[in-house]
Formats: structure tokens, C-alpha cells, sequence
């Protein structure tokens, strides 16, 4: 789900159709199949709102995100700054590994996630150091990778 400044000028200017839910969700299928929505929050363009992840064992995969520091919300979502994840019933694309196979997360310090996540006996999947990022992979529920990306000093795309 992608949040837009102007709900309606981004669906009249879309190639393809949308149907509108009645929950203010403007919903569509992207390239490939993938479900696509879009919200309208004034002041942002192209922000991402929340993503839903479709997994066998919703609950179990919440009880696992939830240890690795997503907060539990009222409505059964999980909070992640000021956007949030909602898992639901689903299954892998291929029958091998789900179709959204990894979440990164920017934070200001991907060591400390690392510490916290070796001390809580959660399996880090891998770390990368890199020129301009530090990252730290933890394996979540049925494979989905949840990383934890810190930017460094002077970091830049290019």
C-alpha cells in the first residue's frame, strides 16, 4: 500500500484501472500479479503506507515478529514506526519461498539490532558491511528475512 498526496489526480493519470474500496483504498494489480494499493495522506508522495505479508501461519509469524521488535497494535497489525505490517492467511508464489521474500527496515543503528538479536537468541541470517550501509538479516517466519539497514556517514545511492 502506497501512501499519495492527491488520491484522485494519481488515478485519472494511471494506464490501467483501479477499483476503489470503500475503505479509501484504491486497489490495483501491478506488473506480474501483485496486488497494489494506494491511500491518500496529504503531504506525502509515493510513501509507503503498510505492507501485508502472506504467510500459512499468521499467528505463529506474529508471535515471531513481535520478538524481533515489531510492536503488536489493537487491530491485530504490527507497527513499525508510523507504518505498519499485517499479516495474513497466504501462501508462498512458487511453492518454494513467499513471493515478498525479505522487509528492510531503516534504523540509526543496525549493531545495536544485532546485539539485541544474539542476545534474544534470534537467528541472524547474515550481516553485510558495506560501503555506505550496515545490515543485519534476521531469518522471520517461513523464510521472510527481515533487514535492518543502517545508512553511514556520507551515505549516497551512487
Amino acid at each position: 500500500m502506497l501512501r499519495v498526496a492527491d488520491l484522485e489526480s494519481v488515478l485519472a493519470s494511471l494506464p490501467f484501472a483501479t477499483t476503489a474500496q470503500s475503505d479509501g483504498v484504491a486497489a490495483f494489480e501491478a506488473p506480474a500479479g501483485v496486488p497494489l494499493g494506494l491511500v491518500e495522506a496529504r503531504g506525502e508522495e509515493f510513501d509507503l503506507d503498510h505492507v501485508v505479508l502472506g504467510l500459512l501461519d499468521p499467528e505463529s509469524a506474529t508471535r515471531e515478529l513481535v520478538a524481533m521488535g515489531f510492536e503488536r497494535r489493537a487491530d491485530g497489525s504490527l507497527a513499525v514506526g508510523d507504518r505498519y505490517v499485517r499479516v495474513a492467511r497466504g501462501g508462498a508464489a512458487d511453492g518454494a519461498r513467499p513471493l515478498l521474500n525479505h522487509l528492510a527496515l531503516l534504523v540509526d543503528d543496525a549493531r545495536w539490532i544485532q546485539d539485541k538479536a544474539e542476545g534474544a537468541g534470534l537467528e541472524i541470517d547474515d550481516v553485510k558491511d558495506a560501503k555506505n550501509t550496515f545490515a543485519v538479516f534476521l531469518r522471520g517466519p517461513e523464510g521472510v528475512r527481515i533487514e535492518y539497514v543502517e545508512h553511514k556517514p556520507g551515505f549516497a545511492l551512487v
